[in-house]
């Protein structure tokens, strides 16, 4: 079995809601993928793309560089993986902000 060597791509989009925090939710929703350090520059592309597209909010995106990671090739996000799991996830993280805007008025 072979390894590839990856980066992590951690993806920032919203604060989560305190209430859900106290609960036992992440702090900022999002997404972590763990890529190919090969493919790493074009992924980042593929993901801002894919989050301006769906008008998703962003905080952040930042690539873990001082850590490598060694992971199988069924762990390793590619392209089309990644972008069904931001469709997929979209509908919570726009709800969140739509929540937060509610909120704030």
């Amino acid at each position: 079995m072979s390894l590839v060597k990856c980066k992590k791509i951690a993806v920032d989009c919203i604060k989560n809601d305190p209430v859900d925090k106290r609960a036992g939710g992440a702090d900022i929703l999002g997404y972590d993928f763990f890529v190919d350090e090969k493919e790493t520059e074009m992924l980042v592309g593929v993901i801002k793309n894919t989050i301006e597209e769906l008008k998703l909010p962003l905080m952040g995106i930042n690539v873990l560089e001082d850590e490598v990671y060694s992971l199988t090739e069924d762990k390793v996000w590619r392209k089309e993986r990644i972008i069904e799991c931001i469709i997929a996830e979209s509908e919570v993280i726009k709800a969140e902000a739509e929540h937060q805007a509610f909120y704030r008025k």
